[in-house]
């Protein structure tokens, strides 16, 4: 096997597949003829480019289709219920018949010969995502009808319902892009009810107050920043004062991040200038370490 895999390099792969295929048929599966045939339709002027895209999408999974010629009619009534195979009556030997479109497009080489237990797995049967029962989420509904559980945080919330070990998703970041008036809001809003009811806290910095009624009707605290409703939040609270690494580190970020929200904080409209920043820079590092 070795010295024809020189001249032959799919000899190997073959003799698997060959040995697949003895396998199969010793455990009682028949030999048949599959016939795999996609009907589009679209507007006539973008019927070749809508057939392209089809082609390229599906390439790129390792299957190749190519147009049909002189032959779409065949083809059509194939795809057709009741129109593949049909069962006619016994010769004079005694033989089951098949006729039918399927017969024939096989006599034209159309169509593959290979074993039933093939022909299962390549049933092109498509259905809707079903979600993720393991965490449960916004309620959604498919295209097709399907009812679905969706959630960004995965098991993360809910780590008891993780039976098969998943690795929780760490990356929780969320982008959603739409006109205004289009239901951004609702939809943010119903994710959040969806994280309160599995026994989550949700913390949302709200730019236009679309949250504030449903937040006080959840009973939660709205904080607002204005002269009626005077709040210091004191940014020092919560750095590390001990000389662990984590809280060196943690040090570090602070003074890295922090200047610049003081930055915004002094001069929003023009920033500050070269000689300003680092003046700020000192005041910060006497008020946290003097």
């Amino acid at each position: 096997m070795q010295e024809w895999a020189i001249f032959f390099h799919d000899i190997q792969q073959e003799t698997a597949d060959l040995a697949d295929v003895v396998a199969a048929l010793q455990s009682g599966d028949r030999v048949v003829n599959i016939h795999f045939n996609v009907i589009m339709f679209d507007k006539t002027k973008k019927a070749k480019q809508s057939a392209s895209a089809f082609c390229s999408m599906l390439r790129r999974s390792g299957w190749y289709f190519v147009p049909c010629k002189y032959d779409h009619v065949a083809v059509l009534l194939a795809a057709l219920p009741m129109q593949l195979v049909e069962q006619v009556p016994k010769g004079v030997l005694g033989q089951n018949k098949t006729s039918g479109v399927g017969v024939a497009l096989s006599s034209l080489g159309r169509g593959i010969k290979t074993v039933s237990v093939e022909s299962k797995v390549l049933l092109p049967i498509i259905g809707e995502w079903k979600g993720d029962l393991s965490s449960p989420g916004m309620l959604l509904a498919g295209r097709r009808g399907q009812i679905m559980y969706w959630s960004p945080f995965g098991v993360a919330l809910l780590p008891a319902l993780n039976k098969h070990g998943v690795a929780p998703n760490e990356n929780f970041n969320l982008c959603i892009a739409r006109v205004p008036g289009s239901g951004k809001s609702v939809f943010m809003q119903e994710l959040m009810l969806s994280v309160l009811g599995v026994d989550g806290k949700v913390f949302v910095l709200d730019y236009g107050r679309s949250f504030k009624r449903t937040c006080l009707i959840l009973g939660g605290s709205y904080i607002e920043f204005d002269m009626k409703n005077p709040v210091s939040i004191n940014p020092f609270s919560y750095v590390p004062e001990n000389d662990s690494a984590k809280s060196i580190e943690a040090r570090s970020d602070f003074l890295s991040n922090f200047p610049s929200i003081l930055a915004t904080m002094a001069a929003p409209q023009y920033g500050t200038s070269d000689l300003q920043q680092p003046m700020l820079q000192m005041a910060l590092i006497s008020v946290l370490f003097f």
